[in-house]
């Protein structure tokens, strides 16, 4: 009989469970919960967006997906309706996550809270985007200052960002920087009493071009970006157009994180007896860097990693481990040496895999059509 193949995730565990337990480790234990917010907790990203009908809410998901997953029309080619006020929207494309709900702003205080407690029951967002359509700062400005006053006390540790939708709806008779700084103070100064910093407060045009995001919406995704839990930041690279300098952050944390764990694990002074976590960690580290880049979590990514080394490069990898090990053997430096050396091979390992799966041959390419499926 066959048995059947452990889930990719139920691996890791073990391996953080047994990682967890060597006395060596307590000196990593940060990167170590680190490493298992980003590679085993991770989730998909929730954004909360209020705002009044027609402010662009549902458009800017299109936006920051890069897709026409909710625009008009999209049903017919198998896209997702329209979100539902007050309901969670599950989006999962080709392995891009994204929670999405939607609440009014211009809706009474008693209507408000019932959706809101329903939708925060099920799940709490990580970041609230409070979205006000160029033209109406005044207006809908208040109505979302009054809104984001009363959900913020049931969100106390969800972030906020102010989204300026239809910039470039803006008067085309104006100075497009003065016209837009002008709308951006106007909307600041009717929503002053949430006391956010200029830096939470953005604008973004009406739709993306040609189904990519403008510069706008992808300054707008690091954003989010930063304000995200950890558990959330690998399958927001993946959803949102963040640009490779944030991808390769991501990554590099992943490999800086592995790294300083291999140094402490390599102070073994047992020959070999670290092999059984050095080397599940470096897979792991190399997986985690391939899902950045917008790969699949499977063995498969590593093993095409480990082709596009080449002969020499797996052998170099190999050398590097045999000699760490034989390092050991010299009484007293040794295991110093080993660490050394575990350290620093970890760390041009998860380098090459940076090359390949973010910067390089291995990278995501271009982004397919994304779809919302089971709408909640």
């Amino acid at each position: 009989m066959v048995e059947p193949q452990r889930a990719p995730e139920s691996e890791l565990d073990d391996w953080l469970r047994i990682v967890d337990r060597i006395p060596f480790v307590g000196s990593v234990k940060r990167e170590l919960t680190g490493l298992r917010r980003l590679l085993y907790d991770r989730r998909a990203p929730r954004l909360a967006v209020i705002g009044a009908a027609g402010s662009g809410r549902t458009t800017l998901a299109d936006g920051l997906l890069g897709a026409l997953v909710f625009a008009a029309g999209a049903q017919d080619a198998g896209g997702a309706p329209r979100p539902a006020p007050g309901r969670w929207v599950r989006i999962d494309a080709g392995g891009r996550r994204l929670d999405w709900l939607e609440l009014p702003s211009d809706a009474d205080e008693a209507a408000l809270l019932a959706r809101a407690s329903e939708a925060f029951e099920e799940a709490l967002p990580d970041v609230i985007l409070g979205v006000v359509a160029a033209g109406a700062e005044a207006s809908e400005g208040a109505r979302l200052q009054s809104t984001l006053r009363v959900l913020r006390g049931r969100l106390a540790t969800a972030e906020t960002l102010i989204v300026l939708t239809k910039a470039d709806a803006l008067d085309p008779l104006d100075e497009p920087a003065r016209a837009l700084a002008s709308a951006l103070d106007a909307l600041r100064r009717a929503t002053s009493e949430l006391g956010l910093a200029d830096e939470r407060y953005a604008a973004v045009a009406a739709r993306p071009t040609e189904g990519r995001p403008r510069d706008d919406l992808s300054a707008l995704a690091g954003a989010i970006l930063e304000r995200l839990p950890d558990e959330a930041r690998l399958e927001a690279v993946r959803a949102l157009d963040v640009g490779r300098d944030a991808r390769r952050a991501i990554a590099r944390r992943v490999v800086n994180s592995c790294a300083a764990i291999a140094v402490t694990v390599g102070l073994a002074p047992i020959p070999f007896a670290d092999a059984f976590i050095l080397l599940p960690l470096q897979a792991a580290m190399v997986t985690g860097v391939a899902y950045v880049g917008g790969r699949g979590w499977d063995r498969r990514a590593a093993l095409e990693w480990l082709a596009s080394v080449g002969a020499v490069g797996s052998a170099g990898v190999g050398l590097r481990w045999g000699a760490q090990q034989l390092v050991k053997l010299i009484p007293g430096a040794g295991s110093l040496v080993g660490a050394s050396v575990a350290g620093a091979g970890t760390l041009a390992i998860g380098r090459s895999a940076i090359a390949y799966y973010v910067d390089g041959p291995g990278r995501l390419g271009e982004r397919p059509e994304l779809r919302a499926d089971n709408p909640a």
